[in-house]
């Protein structure tokens, strides 16, 4: 007669399946973790409920993370209007607007933007990169300007700390500007310029070679830059030539022209 004999019982090692299709999608990252939290807390042995739900727990933090995370930056500032690279996407917003993504152009000028992404407030410069938690990265030296009417490039900057709007010219050879602009900043070209004569569309008109302490364009900032001042009301607009060109690397990207410190 042989004795039977029962064996002790073995928990088992298998998990629970955890319901992932149970809860919304549509709903927030905390609320669809906290769904998967319950699920893993479903009766099992208690050393494999505690394994499961840390690493759900884990998993969770770091979906949530990720899908929170929204990188921002500036491709190009005017006064109150911003082109911006949002979560890889160019947005052109005016103040007051929302991308798609969410955030809100709250001010803009040609130096800053001020933001708001999920009720954070936070101002950018020109490719100042802000991601996830709005900290900002070092700011790059490179300003990225957009064509304006007629597919000409404009940006805003300053010579001598005095502001100006230049016309991108790469057929220029110096920064130029007319005389009575360059009087209105105080350039005194017909005291410390060079008498020179310089050929335009009108012809050649006689013009006076100076050095600028500084130009700045943006974040870019040079000194010592040659311009050169037209005794005339040519140009309407002072044109940023290769005197201040030629000590940048230029890119284009598209449409996109961008200037880059070396």
């Amino acid at each position: 007669m042989h004795e039977t004999r029962s064996r002790p019982a073995v928990p088992s090692r298998r998990l629970a399946l955890l319901p992932f299709g149970g809860y919304q999608r549509r709903g927030s990252s905390t609320q669809r973790c906290a769904a998967v939290m319950a699920a893993a807390a479903a009766p099992q042995p208690a050393h494999w409920r505690q394994v499961v739900c840390s690493a759900v727990f884990a998993g969770c933090c770091l979906a949530a993370a990720m899908a929170t995370a929204t990188e921002v930056s500036a491709v190009a500032l005017f006064k109150d209007r911003a082109v911006l690279m949002i979560d890889g996407h160019q947005r052109k917003l005016k103040v007051g607007a929302v991308s798609p993504e969410g955030v809100r152009l709250l001010a803009a000028d040609a130096a800053h933007a001020r933001i708001d992404v999920d009720g954070s407030a936070s101002e950018l410069r020109l490719d100042g990169h802000i991601q996830g938690d709005l900290g900002r990265s070092p700011t790059a030296m490179v300003v990225r300007l957009v064509p304006g009417p007629g597919g000409h490039y404009f940006v805003d900057g300053q010579i001598n700390g005095n502001p100006v709007q230049f016309l991108v010219d790469t057929g220029a050879t110096e920064v130029a500007m007319n005389k009575n602009f360059a009087r209105s900043i105080g350039v005194s070209y017909a005291v410390d310029g060079t008498p020179s004569a310089v050929e335009t569309a009108s012809g050649v008109v006689q013009a006076y070679r100076v050095v600028l302490n500084e130009v700045k364009v943006q974040s870019l900032r040079l000194s010592r830059v040659e311009g050169v001042v037209i005794d005339g009301d040519f140009p309407s607009t002072p044109l940023l030539g290769q005197s201040f060109l030629n000590r940048l690397d230029i890119h284009r990207a598209g449409a996109v022209l961008e200037l880059h410190s070396r």
